[in-house]
């Protein structure tokens, strides 16, 4: 089954903290769960656009593109949680 993007942002919805963070990250950046809750901040590479999961299916690492919708949007850098949060919400109305 696939659900659209309305279905995923109502299911967020009903999600408290942490647990909407964990799966706002995975839907997100398509992350496996167990990529998801071994994530650091050394993953990222925002200078050059790029996560890194290491360890990932297969012990292997693999290099994804950051969504360049939100580098355009002003995401990239430190999330706070106060603006993962407007980032949530503002994801929801597109």
């Amino acid at each position: 089954m696939v659900l659209s993007r309305e279905e995923v942002f109502r299911i967020i919805d009903c999600l408290e903290s942490p647990y909407n963070l964990l799966v706002i990250l995975m839907y997100g950046c398509g992350l496996r769960i167990p990529e998801c809750l071994s994530l650091r901040a050394h993953n990222f590479t925002f200078d050059m656009g790029i996560r890194t999961i290491h360890d990932g299916k297969g012990k292997k690492d693999r290099t994804a593109p950051l969504p360049e919708r939100d580098c355009r949007a002003g995401f990239d850098g430190v999330f706070l949680f106060d603006q993962l949060e407007k980032k949530y919400k503002n994801a929801g109305k597109s």
